[in-house]
C-alpha cells in the first residue's frame, strides 16, 4: 500500500510534484515461511477493490478471496492475514471482478455492513457483507455470504455459463425514486449481458 505525501517535491524538470511512500505490505504468509514456485504463483493477486477508506478485498490466482480492514490502526510495515484479514475460497477458477456494493442491513439485527459482489469464471456472482467491529469485544469483524447467483445457459439450466465482467449501479427500488437498490450487470462468455439484484437471503458464515 502507497500513501500520497501532502508534501510537495521538486522533480528533475523543474516542476512540483506530491510524492508516494510505501505503507504497508499485506501478505497471505507466515512470517519466516518458506515457499515452492508454486506456491506463489497461486497466490498472485488479480483483483483488488476499497470498500472504504479503512478496509479493501483482494482476490488471488486460487480462487480466495481476502479482505483486510481496520487499516488505518496498522502501525507495522509488514501485515499478515491471521489477525488482519477474513478469507474465502470461492472458486476452484479464477475471479473475474469484484464491486463494491453500497453497504447492506441485515434484515434480522438492523445492522449495516460493508458490501461487495465477486464473480468468477465458473459462473457465479456472490455478494458478501462485513459486519461491522465490535470495540468492546475483542473479536473480528464477521464476513458472510448473504447473495449467490448462478449464472446459466438459457438453453439448459444445469450449464453454467463463466461470467468474465461484472459492475454495478445504483436502481430505484420504489415508483418515486426516493430509495435505491444495488443492481449488478454482468457479462458472460456468451456474450450475453444481464442483471441481477443481490438481495439479502440467506446467510453463510465464511
Amino acid at each position: 500500500m502507497w500513501e500520497r505525501s501532502k508534501r510537495r517535491s521538486l522533480t528533475s524538470w523543474g516542476g512540483n510534484s506530491k510524492t508516494w511512500t510505501k505503507v504497508h505490505k499485506f501478505t497471505p504468509w507466515k512470517s519466516g515461511v518458506l515457499h515452492s514456485p508454486a506456491e506463489i504463483s497461486k497466490q498472485s493477486i488479480l483483483r483488488l477493490c476499497f470498500l472504504d477508506r479503512e478496509t479493501f478485498v483482494s482476490a488471488s490466482k486460487s480462487g480466495t478471496i481476502r479482505v483486510w480492514d481496520n487499516i488505518d490502526a496498522l502501525n507495522t510495515f509488514e501485515v499478515y492475514k491471521k489477525k488482519n484479514s477474513h478469507s474465502m475460497k470461492i472458486t476452484s477458477d479464477l475471479v473475474s471482478g469484484i464491486q463494491k456494493l453500497a453497504p447492506v442491513e441485515d434484515p434480522t439485527t438492523g445492522e449495516l455492513c460493508l458490501a461487495f459482489s465477486v464473480s468468477s469464471t465458473d459462473g457465479h456472482v456472490m455478494s458478501m457483507a462485513l459486519y461491522p467491529r465490535d470495540p468492546r469485544k475483542k473479536v473480528q469483524d464477521e464476513l458472510v455470504m448473504f447473495h449467490v447467483h448462478n449464472n446459466t445457459a438459457d438453453e439448459d439450466e444445469s450449464k453454467s455459463v463463466d461470467v468474465d465482467s461484472i459492475a454495478v449501479s445504483e436502481g430505484f427500488t420504489s415508483t418515486n425514486g426516493d430509495s435505491f437498490h444495488p443492481v449488478v450487470i454482468t457479462g458472460d462468455s456468451h456474450g450475453e449481458i444481464k442483471t441481477l439484484k443481490p438481495e439479502w437471503k440467506s446467510v453463510a458464515i465464511c
